[in-house]
Order: structure tokens, then C-alpha cells, then sequence
């Protein structure tokens, strides 16, 4: 699980790096080369041509940092907590427009500890994600509190053709469900999949507090370790 996690890490670096050469160093690129030209300009229309073209720039520039920024960490989960978050990935999500896609996000009583509401966040993510690969149907979200300690948080999506065995399987590639796992067992929750009556849902449960719970938490039905 660690080399798995350790993969996933570096696709993500890797990504990033990708965005930041091919993205954002040629728009520094091209402010600096307008910049030149603009020094070298004597027409003064041209010039503020010149000039007006590198705040386009630079502003498209600003536009893909933030982007990356969503993606590496949301603003919102820091400043506003998980419902927020959750409401600014789907907001950013490429998803199918013929995807449905319904929130139910309960008021909680509290926040979490920021290890939960990350990882549950990234395992609301994969869900997410997934769901791009569907062409039409529907995709809920939903979280709400189990009781003052525990976070329930269910992703259930529901392809307009049926959850055959091959879409299934190109969801699980999708979902990693072994890392989803891991991100919940190891702060002492749980996560189970579910598939059947044409639809196919990711449960998990998780501890407001870290420290409340012990590492092997039940899964609902009897077990103790997280199962797909």
C-alpha cells in the first residue's frame, strides 16, 4: 500500500510539473517576449497594444495557478471546511452533461480534525472523478455526522445503460479502491463498496477526532477491516 501511495504521489507530481513547464512557463514566455517588443515599440498605439496583450497573459497565467492550486489543495477545505470543498469540486468537475448530479450535504455539528476532512475529501475526489466516465445518469453525494463522532460520507452512481461488469471494472480502475481503503483505515474508519440494482455506491465512515476511535474500526456489518 505504501508503494501504491508512493505512485500515486509521484503521478501527481508528475502532472503538476507538466502543468507548470508546458503551461505556465510558456505563458511566462510569452510575457516576457510581448515585454521586449513593447520596449522596443515606438507607436504609442502599439505600445499599449503590447501592454494590454501582456495582462491578458498574465491573467490567463493566474487563472491556471489557482487551478493547480484547487487541485493540490482546495482553498475551501482549510478556510470553510468539507461541504465547501465538496461543493467547489463539483463546481470545478469536467463531468458529462448528461450526468445528474445531486448533493446532500448535512450541517454538521462541528468540524473535523484536518486529517479526516482531507481524506475525505480525496476519497470524495475519486468518486468524482469517476463519474466523468459516464456518459449519462446519475451521480449523489452525500455526507452528513453519525451521531457527534463519526462522518458518514456516500457516493452512489447509477449509469443511464446499467452497471454491466465492464463498466464496473472501468469504475474500480477509476475509484483505486485499495488506496480509498487505506486513506479511511488508517485514521480507524472504514470503507466498503457496493454494487447491484444497477448502481454502484462507495460508503465510508470516518472519525470527527482521530484520537477518539481505535486504528480497527467496525465496518457496519460486523467486520473490522475495510472490504470490497
Amino acid at each position: 500500500m505504501f508503494r501504491r501511495l508512493s505512485s500515486v504521489h509521484e503521478a501527481e507530481r508528475q502532472a503538476v510539473a507538466a502543468a507548470l513547464h508546458d503551461r505556465v512557463g510558456q505563458a511566462v514566455s510569452a510575457i516576457k517576449m510581448s515585454a521586449h517588443l513593447g520596449l522596443d515599440e515606438a507607436d504609442p498605439v502599439q505600445r499599449r497594444d503590447d501592454l494590454l496583450e501582456i495582462i491578458r497573459i498574465a491573467d490567463d497565467t493566474v487563472a491556471q495557478l489557482r487551478e493547480l492550486y484547487a487541485q493540490l489543495r482546495p482553498p475551501q477545505l482549510d478556510a470553510l471546511g468539507l461541504e465547501a470543498a465538496l461543493r467547489g469540486e463539483l463546481d470545478r468537475a469536467a463531468l458529462p452533461p448528461g450526468l445528474e448530479v445531486r448533493l446532500d450535504l448535512a450541517a454538521l455539528p462541528r468540524r473535523a480534525d484536518p486529517e479526516v476532512e482531507a481524506a475525505c475529501f480525496r476519497i470524495a475526489q475519486q468518486c468524482v472523478r469517476a463519474a466523468s466516465g459516464i456518459d449519462s445518469g446519475m451521480l449523489s453525494l452525500s455526507l452528513h455526522a453519525s451521531g457527534n463522532d463519526t462522518l458518514s460520507l456516500e457516493s452512489r452512481l447509477e449509469a443511464e445503460s446499467g452497471i454491466d461488469g465492464r463498466v464496473s471494472s472501468r469504475l474500480s480502475n477509476r475509484l483505486d479502491p485499495a488506496l480509498m481503503q487505506a486513506r479511511a483505515q488508517c485514521l480507524g474508519g472504514w470503507l466498503r463498496l457496493e454494487r447491484g440494482g444497477g448502481s454502484y455506491a462507495v460508503l465510508a465512515q470516518l472519525p470527527f477526532s482521530v484520537e477518539s476511535v481505535p486504528a480497527a474500526a467496525d465496518d457496519g456489518d460486523g467486520g473490522k477491516a475495510a472490504r470490497v
